[in-house]
């Protein structure tokens, strides 16, 4: 296992865009998002960050599951 390199870099764009905590986070609308992200995949990376956050599963989201 090791740190997903796409799911770091998505919670460095959301701190850089000023969304640094968990609250924050969890609150974004879709328009935000989108505002955001650059691709659809960051869009996805961004939704599946507030999932993990509202399930108290972060570090779920940051560990890459290698087959």
């Amino acid at each position: 296992m090791k740190i997903d390199a796409q799911h770091l870099n998505t919670i460095k764009r959301l701190v850089d865009a000023g969304y640094a905590d968990e609250k924050a986070i969890t609150a974004l609308s879709t328009k935000q998002v989108i505002d955001i992200c650059r691709s659809l995949q960051e869009v996805k990376a961004v939704v599946a960050l507030q999932e993990a956050i509202t399930q108290n599963r972060l570090l779920s989201y940051l560990i890459k599951k290698e087959p």
